[in-house]
């Protein structure tokens, strides 16, 4: 196994348990890929990285957390919200269910004095329209050789729940089916451009 990122540790820990033995290769010196948390120099604070976001809805990913005997470690939320942080302080946005832009609208009464945005290149993925159809499939020309990432063609944005997807299908390509659940219907501009592809 070429990364231990999530899809790579996914693929790695099932493979193991079906009795295959597995090598995982890293450059770097932690696990995790893109999915991991630094600290910020100014507040302190320690910041996630986005794409390790975890929804309810992430159903492929929970189900590798219930394997690995890890999904009861998920801190969860008691309500939809997102959290801003600076030298000034916090700022909790609270979020709803509505379609974008309303989903917005409970956070009209808040009121922001100060951000700054860090941006970090590799961590989140910025998509164009239609390049959605150009994510290459887990199964590649070579012989033996599975891509697995949540950049590959999953019919799932690019999040935790398309890495732990695209393990699960390029498992199911070495040991037979089983591993993927269903992908869900996708929504929005993606499942527009999927629908047309």
């Amino acid at each position: 196994m070429i990364g231990a990122g999530v899809a790579g540790l996914a693929c790695a820990a099932t493979l193991s348990r079906a009795g295959l033995r597995v090598c995982v290769l890293e450059a770097r010196g932690c696990l995790g890929g893109r999915a991991r948390s630094w600290r910020d120099a100014h507040t302190g604070v320690v910041v996630d990285i986005g794409p390790h976001v975890v929804s309810t809805e992430h159903r492929q990913f929970m189900r590798l957390l219930r394997q690995l005997g890890t999904d009861r470690d998920v801190s969860w939320q008691p309500q939809p919200l997102i959290e801003l942080h600076d030298a000034q302080g916090r700022l909790t946005v609270p979020m709803s269910d509505c379609m974008p832009p309303l989903h917005g609208l409970p956070m009209l009464p808040a009121r922001l004095l100060h951000a700054r945005v860090h941006r970090i290149r590799p961590a989140i993925p910025q998509p164009r329209p239609g390049s959605e159809t150009l994510r290459p499939a887990n199964r590649t020309a070579v012989a033996g050789l599975l891509l697995a990432g949540d950049w590959t063609d999953t019919a799932v944005p690019c999040s935790m729940e398309s890495a732990a997807r695209s393990a699960a299908l390029a498992c199911e390509a070495v040991l037979g089916p089983g591993h993927a659940l269903p992908a869900p219907e996708t929504c929005g501009l993606v499942g527009l451009l999927r629908r047309r592809a």
